[in-house]
């Protein structure tokens, strides 16, 4: 019992390092606080413009926000691939790879860092859309529940970054940045996958965040959901991710092959 208690001590101040890393990075350099806001908040702000000068119809506005809003929680994928990436900026990721450092710990770091981040950048994003005309919610529920898959699946393509930075070398960070955009688009982040050609909609509904911007649009009365498929799928995806991690992670340790790769 008090081995295991002391364990829980044990892990505590190595993800507490990693999340006051991370915060004194942000401290330090403005501009990945810029990046990370002013972005989104640019798109959301041309959408808006561009949907009040096409139509009003509250439709096309829930469509717009709710696209915009999700786009920007899969992109917390970029963040938790951050945790490593940045180990790479300041030099110091040999002695990352040697630290008793837990998977989990470095994992549920990222999420967590990444997790008030994304959530700071959402409510300024309401912020700024009921500034131009109000957005009609009518199911919160649903709402909150696409929101937890889209960031499920965000950490799991952020564990799959993860796992090729580790086995193959710290270059593969860069698809933290392309990743999203493309899962995005083929999960229909601002239209229906009904638009696209059979052969693509089989491959959107393979991919869990079709099932939640679905669910988004379906908080504002705009089409159906399918939770249980979208939690079973988003599930399934960040077990398989993680188990990849885990290995690529090991064999890491092991090798030191991260340590070693430019």
């Amino acid at each position: 019992m008090s081995t295991q208690y002391n364990g829980v001590k044990e892990m505590n101040p190595r993800m507490k390092s990693q999340l006051y890393k991370t915060w004194l990075y942000f401290r330090r350099n403005h501009d990945r606080v810029l990046e990370v806001v002013f972005w989104p908040v640019i798109t959301l702000v041309g959408m808006a413009f561009f949907i009040t000068f096409v139509s009003k119809d509250p439709a096309y506005v829930a469509v717009a926000f709710l696209g915009t809003v999700g786009a920007r929680v899969l992109w917390a994928a970029m963040e938790v691939g951050n945790t490593v990436q940045e180990e790479i900026y300041s030099q110091s990721l040999p002695q990352l790879v040697i630290t008793p450092i837990k998977k989990w710990e470095l994992v549920a770091a990222g999420l967590v860092s990444s997790a008030v981040k994304t959530s700071i950048v959402v409510l300024v994003l309401f912020g700024i859309w009921m500034l131009f005309m109000p957005l009609a919610i009518r199911d919160w529920a649903l709402l909150l529940a696409g929101g937890i898959a889209l960031f499920g699946f965000a950490a799991t393509t952020a564990l799959l970054i993860l796992a090729l930075m580790f086995a193959k070398g710290p270059r593969y960070g860069l698809l933290g940045w392309t990743l999203p955009e493309v899962i995005g688009l083929m999960s229909g982040v601002w239209y229906p996958v009904s638009v696209f050609p059979p052969a693509m909609q089989m491959v959107a509904y393979a991919l869990p965040p079709t099932y939640g911007f679905e669910c988004l649009r379906a908080s504002a009365s705009i089409g159906t959901a399918n939770v249980p498929v979208m939690l079973l799928l988003t599930a399934a995806y960040l077990a398989v991710a993680y188990w990849l991690f885990s290995k690529s992670f090991d064999r890491a340790h092991k090798s030191g092959r991260l340590a070693k790769t430019d």
